[in-house]
């Protein structure tokens, strides 16, 4: 299991989350931020991105700027100079039901935790017709190929993060495309990252190597097998 509060411990003591040391996850942050970035200036040319809650934000707002976003997160530290901060956990909101009109939870956040419960929660704060966008590591990667989790429903992981190691859960793509859809979410649109940069962690156990042929991922991403197999996956949602 993964203890809420040495997660909570884990990143109150960091100074920066997304570290450009860190090749790895910098290159995950920059195509989840680019990807938010396109998604926000569409809502705002349209009006409809409303009240926004950033779940599990590290202080992070992912270039929005709009005074009705909400800052969820269980690292205190993380929000200190956030205004409309929030401390708490995905898995039991201290929010009142229909309260956003977007919900935005990335940074693989939903590896941390249940991600029945996050889902669920989400679904009860979320008005319908509202938008859900989720980002998590998928148990399909090529990173834990020949282990036990690989291609699991759910399984507990060894992975890493700034230079050490970890334990995460990963989900499969239909594992959470199915409990989104038991809560009431239909998926739209999807995104994968890293695509063949974990067969080469996978085979040489060098991050920062490996992490050199995420530069492949745009070309890559035409072809399903690699999209299937990507590390991992960002998913835009509507409730209905």
């Amino acid at each position: 299991m993964i203890d809420e509060e040495k997660v909570r411990d884990l990143y109150n003591n960091l100074e920066v989350i997304w570290d450009q040391r860190d090749c790895w996850h910098f290159h995950t942050y920059s195509i989840i931020n680019r990807s938010l970035q396109d998604f926000f200036k569409q809502q705002n040319r349209e009006g409809t991105l409303g009240k926004v809650l950033l779940a599990g934000s590290g202080g992070n707002a992912y270039g929005t700027h709009s005074e009705q976003v909400i800052h969820l997160d269980i690292a205190e530290n993380l929000l200190k100079n956030v205004s409309n901060a929030v401390v708490g956990s995905v898995t039991c909101c201290p929010f009142q039901d229909n309260s956003f009109d977007t919900i935005i939870c990335v940074g693989s956040v939903l590896n941390y935790v249940d991600a029945m419960e996050t889902i669920r929660e989400f679904s009860r704060i979320l008005k319908d017709g509202g938008k859900l966008i989720l980002e998590f590591e998928s148990s399909e990667s090529f990173e834990y190929l020949f282990t036990e989790p690989y291609k699991k429903s759910v399984g507990l992981a060894n992975t890493f993060y700034r230079f050490k190691e970890e334990k995460i859960w990963v989900y499969s793509f239909d594992y959470i495309k199915s409990i989104t859809e038991h809560y009431f979410f239909s998926i739209n649109k999807e995104e994968s990252i890293h695509l063949i940069s974990p067969l080469i962690y996978r085979l040489t156990k060098k991050e920062k190597f490996s992490s050199k042929f995420s530069s492949l991922d745009k070309m890559l991403s035409y072809f399903d097998f690699f999209r299937k197999r990507a590390c991992n996956k960002i998913i835009y949602l509507d409730k209905f």
